[in-house]
């Protein structure tokens, strides 16, 4: 049988019909992090498929564990392979990854 669809209680806004998310755009300089160092980009809304879910993300946690992040695997003590590493170590040009609050938009 076809996939479940949820369909969002009539309280809840619908689904905008454009998705955005921030870029990485570069490493923070010397003088640390600046707004520039972050792009909002308009992008393709994703498709939902089997065995997927499909959010939309409210608020994403902006704290100082981001720094070792944003500074690349030089600036903090982890080990490549690592759970950590993979999470922790953006590169220029990437969506960023984070701990987010979301809704399911459909699943």
């Amino acid at each position: 049988s076809p996939p479940a669809i949820h369909h969002p209680p009539s309280h809840i806004p619908a689904m905008a019909s454009t998705n955005r998310e921030w870029i990485f755009v570069r490493r923070p300089g010397p003088d640390g992090f600046a707004p520039s160092d972050l792009e909002l980009r308009t992008c393709e809304m994703p498709v939902c498929n089997e065995g997927q879910v499909l959010l939309a993300t409210h608020l994403m946690s902006m704290d100082p564990t981001m720094r070792n992040a944003m500074a690349g695997a030089e600036a903090a003590k982890r080990t490549e392979g690592s759970v950590y590493y993979g999470i922790m170590n953006w590169h220029p040009g990437s969506v960023v990854t984070w701990r987010v609050l979301s809704q399911v938009v459909e699943s």
